[in-house]
């Protein structure tokens, strides 16, 4: 009998040959069994993921770089890429000052001790509104930023993300999570 009769039939004789530990492969899916520590998966497989969700509300009017309260951290293998992305609506607000522009900027802040954290990205998300004369009172824009980041081969274990916002237009209030929103940011770990 041909290989490709016996794989038709599901012929045993030919998945006797195929066990692994003890457990056979059917339709090529092992039945059981667990990986050891000492397995080395190819580069670019997803090792972890860990996910983090809040409505912490946060705002500035300020151009300094302000904690948004977007954070979330990993414990991972020195040498290997973390994958950052979040999630983060967002409103901005006019407030009919003599501007006729405003933005908000996004940046992402990392640390590998929870205590001192540096800009790792620079701008990484910018949404921007601009018009011919003053905004007008009470203006509202809302919206969602999207950020996704790869940080390549790490150095170290643990590791602390932070998203950092601030206004571009001196004046104008921009918010992080309002009326309940929630954030995300997701970190995976990257074989190298």
């Amino acid at each position: 009998m041909t290989r490709a009769r016996q794989v038709a039939n599901f012929d045993p004789a030919l998945f006797a040959a195929d066990e692994v530990s003890g457990d056979k492969v059917s339709g090529g899916t092992i039945g059981a069994g667990t990986l050891g520590s000492g397995v080395t998966f190819p580069a670019g497989h997803v090792l972890q993921v860990v996910h983090a969700r809040n409505n912490t509300t946060a705002n500035t009017n300020t151009t300094t770089y302000t904690a948004s309260g977007v954070t979330d951290n990993i414990t991972v293998t020195s040498g290997n890429d973390i994958l950052v992305t979040a999630s983060i609506p967002f409103r901005m607000f006019a407030d009919g000052s003599s501007t006729d522009w405003m933005t908000l900027r996004f940046k992402i802040y990392h640390s590998t001790d929870d205590a001192s954290y540096n800009d790792l990205t620079g701008v990484a998300s910018d949404y921007y509104k601009d018009q011919a004369g003053n905004l007008p009172n009470d203006q509202w824009i809302s919206g969602t930023s999207y950020i996704t980041y790869l940080h390549e081969s790490v150095s170290g274990t643990s590791h602390y993300y932070k998203v950092y916002f601030n206004s571009g237009a001196q004046g104008e209030t921009v918010y992080v999570s309002t009326s309940g929103a929630y954030w995300t940011m997701t970190l995976m770990e990257i074989q190298s």
